[in-house]
């Protein structure tokens, strides 16, 4: 299986290539980026299948299904409740943001049949 993947480190590439090993599945890197359009335009060229959270998946990309559980990810913001200005403002939309949504193995959208 051709993979796209960011460069390491990456939380996403480890879990994806982790979910892979444990499950005995064959893969290989078919291409590396360090910028989510450069990822995007990857997997629209069919370059591979790629990783990422739900919260950042590019248009025109759906899931694939069968594929190992990469697991989940919890980042934590902790702060005093000191910050003040931008940086509270920062934490506040950090804190009630919706990132909950489990991670996707996504490839491209087939195209529409003429």
């Amino acid at each position: 299986m051709p993979l796209v993947l960011y460069p390491e480190p990456s939380v996403t590439r480890a879990r994806a290539l982790n979910a892979l090993r444990r499950n005995g599945v064959q893969w290989r890197i078919g291409c590396v980026s360090e910028r989510l359009n450069g990822l995007r335009v990857a997997l629209e060229a069919g370059l591979g299948v790629g990783l990422f959270a739900a919260s950042v998946v590019p248009d025109g990309l759906v899931p694939i299904a069968g594929l190992p559980d990469p697991g989940t990810v919890t980042f934590v913001l902790s702060h005093r409740g000191t910050a003040r200005g931008s940086a509270a403002a920062l934490a506040d939309a950090i804190l009630s943001a919706q990132w909950s949504r489990p991670p996707l193995t996504l490839r491209q959208a087939p195209l529409p049949r003429r």
